[in-house]
């Protein structure tokens, strides 16, 4: 070893050199970061024109001697390696869930940065490693500002998405876009002014029909409008939609109340004749778009939540050359299922409940 004041060969640089870094390579986890190797981080603005690398990348580099100011020397982004250098050694103590539920909730970065004690740069460049889709200002102001779904729109929100409610598009899981045709615009009204506090009234509107013809179902035309992004909407949303669109799983009829019994049937219910005893009442979920493991999972959620006796019933073949199925409620289990809806149907639905109501309006 040379001395204080005594100047150091070559060799003895070299060996200090590696043994600096074989102890700084024994404080990286690898394992930690393997889930992240690939990801590319970049910090800074994009006119910079430093360098930017994945953690593979870096962690090649390092085995293969260079350190870190090397590697800055070759133009690589200082804040990334130093990022990557404090994620590698276990520094950074906030996991990905942590990340997840405050950047959600609608925390800033520099928030979450103190909250968690980790620097600002640190906290930008793990953003990007964690895969966490940036979020603006405007979410950020949305989130802390948004007014919370109470229980009863939660109800009829729920029963709506059973029926003919949607996401607006695939894009925004946090809107709610309900739509009716122009003889029921007193029901959709009625939804409007359940979610007036969440709505605005510009998205209320009238579309025209497409087909002037009187045979056309939709000749009447529609009224539709559509909610403010919410938290509670996209939780309610995104069980609702899967791969194949709309599907129905005991996590959604977990969340069914009477008043969502009677939003769903007064948007995709009616009531009809036995077509072979034609003093038996029916009444039908019109459920052609749902999987047929859909339709069982509310068959089976109908006898053990609410005692009422259903079976589903073939309809005919859809677009996707899948058959498609519509819940009928049997008779033994009717008038039951009729008392639960009836206090939460509105003046202008009430035709949904009676039969003979029914078939004036279907004959109007």
């Amino acid at each position: 070893m040379a001395q204080l004041g005594e100047k150091l060969n070559k060799e003895s640089i070299v060996k200090m050199k590696q043994s600096k870094l074989a102890s700084l390579v024994s404080k990286y986890n690898w394992v930690l970061v393997e889930p992240y190797l690939d990801i590319e981080v970049k910090n800074g603005s994009v006119k910079r024109i430093a360098q930017y690398i994945t953690l593979r990348e870096f962690k090649e580099n390092v085995l293969s001697g260079l350190s870190i100011k090397d590697m800055i020397s070759n133009g690589i982004s200082k804040n990334v390696l130093q990022f990557f250098s404090n994620f590698c050694q276990g520094k950074i103590k906030l996991i990905k869930e942590q990340f997840e539920e405050s950047y959600l909730r609608g925390d800033s970065l520099d928030e979450i940065s103190k909250e968690f004690s980790v620097t600002r740069e640190d906290i930008t460049c793990l953003r990007q490693l964690y895969n966490i889709k940036r979020k603006g200002a405007t979410y950020i102001n949305r989130k802390n500002t948004e007014i919370s779904l109470t229980q009863r729109q939660k109800d009829i929100l729920y029963g709506s998405m059973m029926g003919d409610a949607k996401r607006q598009n695939s894009r925004w899981n946090s809107i709610a876009s309900f739509g009716h045709c122009a003889h029921q615009k007193d029901y959709l009204m009625w939804k409007f002014e359940e979610f007036k506090n969440i709505s605005k009234e510009e998205t209320l509107k009238f579309t025209p029909p497409k087909d002037k013809r009187k045979a056309y179902k939709n000749s009447s035309g529609s009224w539709s409008f559509y909610t403010k992004a919410n938290s509670d909407i996209e939780e309610c949303v995104e069980k609702f939609y899967k791969e194949n669109g709309k599907q129905i799983d005991n996590n959604i009829l977990s969340n069914l109340s009477e008043l969502s019994l009677a939003v769903w049937f007064q948007d995709d219910g009616c009531t009809d004749k036995n077509r072979k005893k034609e003093e038996i009442v029916n009444c039908i979920f019109c459920t052609d778009s749902f999987s047929e493991e859909s339709c069982d999972n509310i068959v089976k959620w109908f006898e053990e939540r609410w005692g009422i006796k259903s079976h589903k019933r073939k309809r005919q073949i859809r677009s996707d050359g899948k058959m498609s199925y519509r819940i009928i409620i049997k008779k033994e289990s009717v008038d039951y299922f009729l008392s639960l809806i009836r206090p939460h149907i509105i003046p202008s639905m009430m035709y949904k409940v009676d039969y003979e109501e029914y078939k004036k309006k279907v004959e109007e």
